[in-house]
């Protein structure tokens, strides 16, 4: 099982130290660096290169809010989880919007802050998983793995199922293309026979994923509009025929 590798920066001090304790234990985690300022968070950031960070939002010297801003230009951005004790609904919301995955409330029990980190830690196992699924489906189709590759591009996530329905419908509608003149009856009701799974079930799992990729309105501005499980394969499809 692949350890998460998590940064922690925080001043509470007393806090972080019980956590690293309690994490060290578990073989789920590797904690790869501890700080309690933020331009050292800043070079750990560079220098572990670590899975995960927990991160107070009120760091002394640089603070979270521009740390976040600076990990969504790294090559391999960690998931971050946020955590302040004096907050708002206008920090949470830029805390999100500059790529949080969670935002935490201070004070919270080790025991409440541990189950957080599980959590996103087995997602992130997830992810990975299905990114060597993808990858291996793309070896033996190159259709596919050029599909997987545009939405990767487009920010899509491997831990939504969503991208994977997309992904999907994507090769069904070159194949068929009738098959986008109705979704209901058509893509997603072909998807429901293969994946055994209701077509109200994809067809929300396709918009959740779009929601998430589509967080900062990159695909808004992409497409020119706000994008639907329709105009992402449309537009998906048109970038795989201008590379043909």
């Amino acid at each position: 099982m692949k350890e998460t590798r998590l940064l922690i920066a925080d001043t509470n001090i007393s806090m972080t130290s019980a956590l690293s304790e309690q994490l060290s234990k578990d073989p789920r985690f590797r904690i790869v660096g501890t700080t309690a300022d933020g331009a050292e968070a800043e070079m750990l950031l560079e220098s572990a290169k670590p899975d995960m960070v927990l991160m107070d939002l009120l760091l002394p010297a640089v603070d979270g809010l521009f740390l976040l801003k600076e990990i969504q230009h790294m090559k391999h951005p960690p998931v971050v989880i946020c955590q302040s004790e004096f907050h708002s609904a206008t920090s949470i919301e830029a805390a999100q919007r500059n790529g949080a995955s969670y935002f935490i409330f201070k004070p919270l029990s080790l025991s409440s802050v541990i189950n957080v980190l599980v959590e996103y830690a087995a997602l992130l196992r997830d992810e990975e998983q299905l990114r060597q699924t993808h990858l291996e489906l793309g070896n033996r189709d190159d259709r596919m793995g050029q599909i997987y590759q545009i939405l990767h591009e487009l920010g899509f996530s491997a831990k939504y199922s969503g991208s994977t329905y997309l992904a999907e419908s994507i090769r069904l509608a070159q194949e068929s293309p009738l098959m986008l003149h109705n979704m209901s009856t058509g893509l997603y009701q072909k998807l429901s026979e293969r994946q055994h799974v209701s077509s109200a079930s994809i067809e929300r799992s396709m918009r959740t994923a779009i929601s998430a990729a589509n967080a900062d309105d990159s695909l808004t501005r992409r497409i020119g509009d706000t994008p639907t499980n329709k105009t992402c394969i449309q537009y998906v499809l048109h970038l795989l025929n201008s590379q043909q």
